[in-house]
């Protein structure tokens, strides 16, 4: 990596002209090229090596003016390529960006006060595409192309020999698509059986993900003919071999049909907690049904704020409210393992997400007056795939900021919160990085480990009203402290990528080689006939004219002759 490096120095033996450059917003710089940078095992990053130049920032330029400044400094050198960052006072671990006027202010703002000042210019890397070329094909390969692909395979080899220099950052390294895909969504599945009311026959197993703007993002279907305990182990098992594996999946389901142990059996190291509103579903049928509707709505808003509860205390607190209505509603909730549906003691990362309504998204997509065979059915689906895929895309180029919009509105919402709040540094703290926050409790935080003993911010993944008024003490970004997956950056890439069609094949390839173990063959699906009467009778396709019966005596319609009563006359 190529780093050039900015050091801003005020000298002591300058206070009088540290002053007059105070003053007037300027600050005197030295400018070091060709250093590295190391890290400690503590996290704190150190500069090395390197040329010196003597420089000038002023806080009135635009960003323009001080990028055209180093490239003069630095013989003309083509600055667009580089990427400016600095560290905050007292703190070494974590480089602030500078990629606009307002950012640039800043920076001379809050190393007025400091004895030295330094700015980082970074090369940036160049793992990008001009176009995106990479493209999920359904296929159980790696291969995948935009571009149409020779018949020896050449073209498409081609591409997948860039796949690392497309998509692959510093220091992060993707096997393939499979592997790309999944390190865009959240580490968060929501599994639900589907029945279609015209598809009676079929059924679907669906595991599905959340994205950045809170919708739902299918990731996988099965058809099977039957809900079961089996059927769910085999989708599981194809579930794994489509996604990586490298860290902890979070499920969430009603763990009906065996689900509690099949998850844990074929994700050994996954957590799995309950959908929500199959809990609170299933919590109003314990209710007793002589209260009155008011009572019934407390009951149900108790349980909710024991789910949403962050900490034991504040869980204890809602489970006594419900036990002074019904011990047996207490013991039923607690029977059913708080560690698997309320926020308090549940271990895995849900990112404020508890339900997914995954059922709604794919009824809309199926017809309702008609039934469709299984091959229109995934069909289906996948046009509907398509075109969500490429709506969400099309959408999120409109949008500007950092993160996307629904994501930014919660974090305003943390924000205007924080202004009110009294934050105290530590002095066990070393490093500067642990504050008291004082509202009407005293919460702790850790910007190192980015967590708060409200535990808001562990569980919701964006920095809570605590957290913010830490960073507005010590001018740091909200931003820098969300997780990736509620950046526009990772929900465009997440839609970045295509569905291809199916191709009509009427044989497939593998048929073809005599050598193809008949094992890899895909079969159609074992079907069996139900037991008894059909409930309803075949309609006929065909379009049935019968003849009117005529009586061949009297010339009547409706009879013949034998039953004809007409009296015969002589």
């Amino acid at each position: 990596m190529f780093i050039a490096f900015v050091y801003c120095m005020i000298d002591p033996c300058f206070t009088v002209q540290r002053k007059k450059l105070m003053g007037k917003g300027e600050i005197v710089a030295v400018l070091q090229i060709g250093g590295e940078f190391t890290t400690d095992a503590d996290g704190h990053m150190s500069y090395s090596g390197g040329e010196a130049h003597a420089m000038l920032v002023k806080s009135d330029w635009t960003f323009g003016a001080f990028k055209q400044e180093i490239s003069s400094t630095l013989n003309n050198l083509k600055v667009d390529h580089f990427a400016f960052k600095y560290f905050l006072p007292k703190n070494d671990k974590t480089l602030i960006s500078i990629s606009n006027d307002k950012d640039l202010r800043r920076m001379v703002e809050f190393h007025a006060e400091s004895a030295t000042t330094y700015i980082y210019v970074m090369k940036k890397a160049d793992n990008r595409s001009k176009s995106i070329v990479a493209v999920d094909s359904g296929t159980p390969t790696d291969a995948f192309a935009i571009v149409p692909t020779t018949e020896d395979g050449s073209k498409r080899q081609k591409v997948c020999a860039t796949w690392k220099n497309m998509i692959t950052g510093i220091g992060q390294v993707f096997e393939g698509p499979k592997e790309f895909r999944d390190a865009l969504h959240k580490p968060l599945l929501f599994l639900e059986a589907i029945t279609a009311k015209p598809n009676k026959q079929w059924k679907l197993l669906a595991a599905a993900s959340i994205d950045g703007e809170g919708d739902v993002f299918p990731v996988a279907f099965g058809v099977v003919d039957d809900v079961n305990r089996e059927n769910w182990h085999w989708f599981l098992e194809q579930l794994k071999s489509s996604l990586s594996t490298s860290r902890a999946m979070t499920f969430m389901s009603n763990g009906e049909h065996g689900l509690w142990d099949e998850v844990s059996s074929v994700f050994p190291d996954s957590h799995h907690g309950y959908c929500i509103e199959s809990l609170i579903e299933e919590y109003k049928t314990q209710l007793d049904d002589a209260w009155t509707e008011e009572v019934r709505d407390s009951m149900v808003e108790h349980l909710k704020k024991a789910i949403y509860s962050c900490t034991a205390d504040e869980f204890n607190q809602y489970i006594e409210l419900v036990k002074g209505q019904s011990d047996k509603l207490a013991d039923w909730l607690l029977e059913i393992k708080p560690e698997r549906w309320s926020d308090a003691f549940f271990k895995g990362s849900r990112h404020g997400h508890y339900s997914c309504n995954i059922f709604g998204t794919v009824i809309e997509w199926l017809p309702s007056r008609y039934e469709l065979s299984v091959v229109q059915l995934v069909d289906t689906i996948r046009c509907k795939l398509m075109e969500m895929m490429y709506t969400r895309r099309v959408s999120s180029n409109e949008w500007t900021g950092i993160l996307t919009p629904a994501a930014n509105q919660k974090l305003q919402e943390e924000v205007s919160k924080a202004h009110t709040l009294n934050v105290i540094p530590t002095e066990s703290d070393e490093n500067g990085n642990v504050f008291k926050v004082c509202d009407d409790s005293v919460n702790v935080v850790n910007l190192d480990t980015w967590e708060c003993t409200c535990r808001r911010w562990h569980i919701s993944g964006m920095p809570c009203m605590h957290a913010i008024a830490v960073f507005e003490r010590t001018g740091q970004f909200a931003y820098d402290y969300c997780v990736k997956y509620f950046t526009m950056e990772c929900y465009r890439l997440t839609y970045a990528m295509s569905i291809n069609p199916i191709p009509d094949i009427i044989v497939p390839p593998t048929l073809m080689d005599p050598t193809q173990s008949p094992a890899t063959v895909p079969c159609p699906m074992r079907t069996r006939r139900r037991v008894g009467r059909p409930k309803e009778k075949p309609a006929d396709p065909r379009i049935a004219i019968k003849r009117a019966v005529r009586c061949s005596r009297c010339k009547g319609y409706g009879h013949n002759k034998a039953t004809c009563k007409v009296p015969i006359t002589t």
